[in-house]
């Protein structure tokens, strides 16, 4: 072949490829000339303040995030505050997603990369007045650099046939808990004062109660019970004073009107600054549930009052499960006291 035969031929070729290149990222686009490194949620990318509800199916659970007044919350779990830190967390996860790479077409292919009914987890975010920012189906993640981002995740839009693999990682917990915000309460261990815990007998009446207290920040902790007063032992003490910060539920309900169903314990926790918050406990089958109040002292400075306040009207509306080693850090004490 001579020289100029051969020429031809790669120039041939070359363009062959060309065409072949074109017409392929033309396909992948679907039409839409969709640049890679694009937002993959233009709208959620353009303004995540905007998103006021979220949608969220996984293949064994559905519930929706509502934002009101300022707050999120979900009506799968009776209007229960969430946790704005993850709620937000994956409103700018989802922002920051870039396309890097058009991935299959092909429905019979979503499955491989968790895109397929039976594995991914379908997302609708709309705007305060309904209209729908962002509609998409999350599969696999890739841990490893994807694009600028250190790891990926693999889409598919709602409307479209073309799966994507976009730079940037999404967090979707399946259970409705971990997206709860399950702190009841946070009193530094540095205020407690005073632990007061009434046991009450099977029969209902009261059963010998206990105190612990000190009598300032830092100082050892006493325990005061029929036998007398006596020294506490420092690490039970510590551990006691270790409840409240923070407490946390294992699942959550609506206060029930009436008396608390298998009542058998009241701890009133008192602070240095007049804080004091009460639990009750009661027992229904094999889980604990509590209600709590918090009040101030008469003598409480106004911030203290004004604190009481707050945390009396979060929690008043609740009835809070315990984890049962909790219950039993808070109840079982008084012979663990003894040094």
């Amino acid at each position: 072949m001579s020289a100029r035969a051969l020429l031809l031929a790669l120039a041939a070729a070359l363009l062959a490829v060309i065409a072949a290149t074109v017409a392929v990222v033309g396909q992948l686009t679907g039409g839409d000339n969709l640049a890679l490194g694009r937002p993959a949620l233009p709208a959620v990318a353009k303004d995540p303040a905007a998103v006021a509800r979220i949608d969220l199916a996984h293949p064994k659970a559905r519930y929706s995030f509502i934002r009101r007044d300022g707050q999120w919350i979900t009506p799968d779990k009776f209007d229960h505050p969430l946790s704005a830190r993850r709620v937000n967390g994956l409103i700018n996860e989802l922002a920051a997603l870039r396309l890097v790479e058009a991935k299959t077409r092909r429905p019979a292919r979503l499955g491989r990369i968790g895109l397929d009914p039976a594995g991914g987890s379908h997302l609708r975010l709309f705007n305060d007045a309904g209209a729908v920012l962002g509609d998409v189906t999350i599969g696999d993640r890739l841990a490893r650099p994807t694009g600028t981002a250190k790891a990926g995740t693999f889409l598919r839009r709602e409307g479209e046939d073309q799966a994507w693999l976009a730079g940037g990682g999404v967090t979707l917990p399946v259970a409705l808990k971990a997206w709860l915000a399950t702190t009841v309460i946070d009193l530094d261990r540095a205020r407690v004062a005073v632990f007061e815990m009434a046991p009450r007998a099977a029969n209902g009446a009261a059963a010998p109660a206990w105190t612990v207290g000190r009598g300032g920040p830092g100082e050892a902790f006493s325990r005061l019970s029929a036998a007398g007063i006596g020294p506490a032992a420092p690490e039970a003490a510590a551990a006691l004073a270790r409840s409240l910060h923070p407490l946390r539920f294992s699942d959550v309900r609506r206060r029930r009107p009436g008396a608390l169903v298998g009542h058998f314990a009241r701890l009133r926790v008192a602070s240095f600054d007049g804080l004091v918050v009460t639990l009750d406990l009661g027992r229904e089958q094999t889980q604990n549930w509590a209600r709590l109040a918090v009040s101030a002292r008469a003598d409480a400075a106004a911030e203290v009052t004004a604190e009481a306040a707050r945390l009396n009207d979060k929690v008043k509306p609740w009835a809070y499960a315990l984890a049962p080693w909790l219950v039993d850090r808070l109840t079982d004490r008084h012979q663990r006291l003894a040094p």
